[in-house]
Order: structure tokens, then sequence, then C-alpha cells
């Protein structure tokens, strides 16, 4: 052997001795050394990128594990890396593809399961991100980071089931701060401050303090009047440099604090610095020809020519609330869901998994809404039937309409038109400014990467807002809009006319929806337990220097 050759030899295993010494910075100098000499050498470009990844250096990491995969297509842990590098880039399309691929070379890799399934969480695919834990739990059932997870995604789904996989992984963790955060933001959304208090109390007196916690102590804080405590826990905490997404978390809770007290430049500097730190990667000009396709695809001659389901009258009957998040959609289902005949399922993902799973059964590869040209009746009577008896499953026997409120369900409108002939369609609208605003401000669970950038908000709303004029053209179903801002002034009359809308009786108990008893999983968990009021009218001329390019892009017709 060469003295050349030996002494690459002899640098390699020193480097990888870095590695397992923990010391990450040495071993970034000396691999980048050597992956210039020793370029074809797949192992050294894998050790690379996972020191890279451990270092946060995602950029990196990205170039450096592209090329081990170009090296050794064959390497389950150059596509595992690059998918988590490519999820932590916020590339989460780029990323699920690594990561499904990674699955496919080895099903029983449980980080890539975990992994793949908090891609999917993001992406707002819940039921996806469900599949991949559920799976990896049944190689792992103990496992204290996927109870948390399930935890987590059933938070949107069924508070109850949350709370089992919460306490179970205290059962294993008696101290785990995720889990007891998980747990107080149950008690949350439930409508007991008091409780989660209780719940989160010990990680508050921590030092130094935990920030996960503190974020959680912010969203119950007004109840407990208590700002100013929880101003100062997560300035201290942001102050220790902990993990990216508590501080991201940190933002947007000190954010939505400081706009409380009126400190509207602070509070704005906060909504940025969360937003940059999320780095949520969108691009409206991928979507616009998803758009189109709808628009296209669904036109007055489809809709005459196309069946429609049949009638299950023993089930119960949807009205679908849609809108853009932030719209008030909250606040009408709450409305609506103080009926003594009215159940509020809250925010189902079944009409979203409907047009994903829908190209599958048709045989069609192209996809949604390619697929909805084969569509035939006995299908759509089966697609039917399935959710119809999802929704009267879960709801109480006494009640004959349940609300979907699930906002990005404007999305499938002509599916509800095909599906569900005896619907109603509740389409929540209020002034595009203090809608964009809004979601600019709140730090989402998953999915809405156009919330993350004034620039994407106006183009995003733009595409809704010409969607939402085609449906208006094209279907037969009734659709009822309901203006916030009219909402808000005169909140009698606008509830008995979506009372009526749904075909029932008026019941005074909708006046007193915010004394209703039920879980709110949404980010306006809060303000539906009050009554109406108007400071979020107008809100966006608090902000009116910084939205330039919010104007800018809500004036912009981008279909």
């Amino acid at each position: 052997m060469a003295l050349g050759t030996t002494n690459l030899e002899l640098r390699r295993h020193k480097a990888f001795d870095l590695i397992k010494q923990n010391r990450l910075v040495d071993a970034k100098v000396e691999l980048e050394s050597l992956s210039v000499l020793l370029p074809a050498d797949s192992v050294l470009w894998l050790e690379l990128g996972r020191v890279q990844v451990s270092l946060g250096l995602v950029g990196s990491a990205i170039a450096s594990l592209h090329k081990a995969v170009g090296l050794d297509s064959d390497s389950v842990d150059a596509h595992f890396l690059l998918g988590v590098a490519l999820g932590r880039s916020g590339n989460l399309a780029d990323a699920q593809k690594s990561l499904a691929h990674t699955l496919r070379m080895q099903s029983d890799h449980m980080e890539a399961c975990i992994a793949l399934g908090v891609v999917m969480q993001l992406s707002g695919n819940l039921s996806k991100a469900l599949g991949c834990f559920e799976q990896a739990l049944e190689l792992e059932p103990n496992n204290v980071e996927l109870n948390i997870r399930l935890g987590s995604v059933y938070t949107g789904i069924d508070t109850n089931k949350a709370e089992i996989f919460y306490r179970h992984a205290l059962k294993h963790h008696p101290d785990n701060p995720q889990a007891i955060c998980g747990l107080a933001c149950l008690h949350t959304y439930r409508g007991y401050a008091a409780g989660a208090y209780r719940v989160l109390m010990p990680l508050l007196k921590s030092k130094p303090v935990n920030l996960k916690a503190a974020v959680a102590f912010a969203g119950i804080c007004r109840s407990l009047q208590r700002c100013d405590e929880a101003i100062d826990l997560l300035e201290s905490g942001l102050s220790g440099g902990v993990d990216l997404e508590s501080n991201i978390l940190a933002h947007f809770a000190l954010g939505k604090l400081y706009d409380n007290r009126g400190e509207y430049t602070q509070a704005f500097g906060h909504f940025s610095e969360g937003n940059m730190l999320a780095n949520r990667q969108y691009n409206p000009w991928e979507e616009v020809s998803w758009f189109k396709g709808i628009m296209v695809s669904m036109d007055a001659g489809f809709f005459s020519r196309t069946p429609r389901a049949k009638r299950f009258p023993k089930l119960k009957r949807p009205v679908f609330i849609v809108g853009m998040p932030r719209s008030g959609t909250t606040l009408v289902e709450q409305i609506l869901a103080s009926h003594p005949t009215i159940y509020g399922a809250g925010e189902l993902v079944e009409l979203g998994d409907i047009a994903v799973t829908l190209p599958d059964e048709l045989g069609d590869p192209l996809g949604y809404p390619s697929c909805l040209d084969r569509l035939d009746k006995n299908t759509l009577n089966k697609v039917a039937q399935r959710y119809l008896k999802h929704i009267s499953d879960i709801a109480p026997a006494g009640a004959a309409v349940v609300i979907d409120k699930m906002p990005d369900n404007f999305r499938y409108l002509g599916l509800v038109e095909l599906l569900f002939p005896e619907s109603r369609i509740i389409h929540c609208k209020r002034d595009p400014m203090d809608t964009c605003l809004s979601c600019y401000f709140q730090h989402f669970e998953g999915g809405h990467f156009y919330s993350y950038d004034l620039r994407s908000l106006g183009a995003f709303y733009g595409m809704y807002e010409r969607l939402m004029h085609h449906w208006c053209n094209t279907l037969s179903l009734p659709v009822l809009d309901v203006q916030y801002e009219r909402l808000v002034e005169h909140p009698e009359q606008v509830s008995r006319d979506m009372v009526d809308f749904c075909g029932l009786e008026w019941s005074p108990k909708c006046l007193q929806y915010f004394a209703e008893q039920r879980d709110v999983v949404t980010a306006s968990h809060d303000q539906v337990r009050q009554p109406i009021y108007n400071s979020s009218v107008g809100r966006w001329e608090h902000y009116s220097e910084h939205l330039q390019s919010l104007r800018k892009a809500l004036a912009q017709k981008i279909i």
C-alpha cells in the first residue's frame, strides 16, 4: 500500500474516532478535507452528512447526502438521513420521497417510520401521520416519543385518545416535558385553564425555565390574569438557546401577548422572527396548476353529465363550514353546535382523504381530479355511505346535523356536490387583510405553508377566492356566505340565518355558545369561550406599516 494511501486511511479512521468521541466540529473539518481527496468514497459523504445534520448545517448535509446516495443508491442510512435533512429544511415533499424510499428498502426502519410520520403531520396529512406512528408503535409499544407523537396527532382528532397516549408516555417517563405539556394543552382545549396550570406548575418553576411549558402557560395566562409572568418566562427561556421548534413557538406566543397589550411593534417583531425560523417552503406557482386543474375539470359540463350519490335518509346530514383559516369558522361552528340537534365534529380529515384515495379506487394513475371522469354511481354511493356512517357513528343519537369544520374543504366542494346531495355549505368570509394577518400570526400544527410569508399569503388568498367564485357559478348545492364582520355586529340575526339555513328551528342556546362545554381544538379555542367581541375587526390597521408586501400580493390576480 502506497504511503499516501496509508496516510489517507489513517485520517479516515481518525475522523470516525472523532465522531465516536462526539467531537463533531473536529470530525466535520477532517471529513470535509478527506472528501476532496476521496470524492468517490460514499461512506465519507454519508458520515459527513450525518455530522452536518447533528450540527444543524442542513443545507450542507443535503448536498453531502445527495452525493452519498449518488455513489451508493443501496445505502439505507443515506436515504434516511437525506429525508431527515430535507424535512428539517422545510422541503417536505422531497423528504417524504426519501423516507418512503427508505421504508421500501427496509420496512421495519423505525426511525424512518417516525420521521415520515412527522413529515406527514407537518404537511397536514394527519391520517397518513397516524398510519406511520401506529406502524412504528407495533414495533415498540412503550416508546415514549411515539406515544407523545400519537398524542399530538390525536389532539386534533380525538382528545380522549390523545390523553391515553400522553398518559402512557408519562407512565414510562413521569417527568417528560413534552407529555406534560401535551396533557396541559388538552385541559386548555377543554376549557380547564386551572387544570392545565396545575399540570404545568412543576416545569414552570424549573431552572432554567422549560420553554415548552412557558409556551403552554402563555395559552392560558389571560384567563388566569398572569400574562406579565408568561412574558417573563418566555423571554427568559428564549435567552437559553433551546431547540428550534420551542424557539419558534415562543416567538409566536410572545407576539400574541404583546399584541394583546397593544405593543404592536414588539408583537410584529416576534411574529416575523417566528415565521422566519419556521422556514416553511412554499411556491404559489406550484399550486396554481392544481387550482386551474380543478376549475377546468369540474366545470358546468362536468356536473351536468356526472351522476350523484343516492341519499341515505337513516344517516346524519352533513353541513360543511369552509373558508380561509382564521375567517371565523370556529366561531360559526361553536354557535351552531350549541343547538340541541347539531353536533360539531370539528376539523375532520375524511373528505381530504377521499380525494387522496379515490384515484387508487378508480384505477387512475393521474390522481385527483383526473380520476373523477371515471366515477360511477356505485363508487359514489360506496364513498358517500362510508363518510356518512363515520359522522353518524361519532355524533350523539339526538343530532340531526353534523358539522364538518375543516376550512380547507373549500378545495373539495365539487366532491361534496357529487357525494352529498342533501348537504349544506357555509362559507366564512372576513376582510382579506385581517384574515391574512391572522394567519401570519398563527403557527399551524401542520400544513398552511403559505401562511409563513406575507407575499405567499396574498397569492394563496387570491387562489382561494378564485376557486370559491368558480364553485358559486357551478354548484347546485345551497351555499350561505357568513361575513365575520356582520356576525360580530349582528350576532342574533346572523345566527338565526345560519340555523334556518341548516333546516332547523331556532334555539336561544345558540346565543350562549360561549357557555357550551365541548372540546375546541383550534387556534380560536380561547376566543369562542367568550361572548362575541369586535376587537379583531380592522386589526390589520395596527400593523399597516409592515404590510406593504401583503397589500401588493392581494392586488395581484395569480389566476
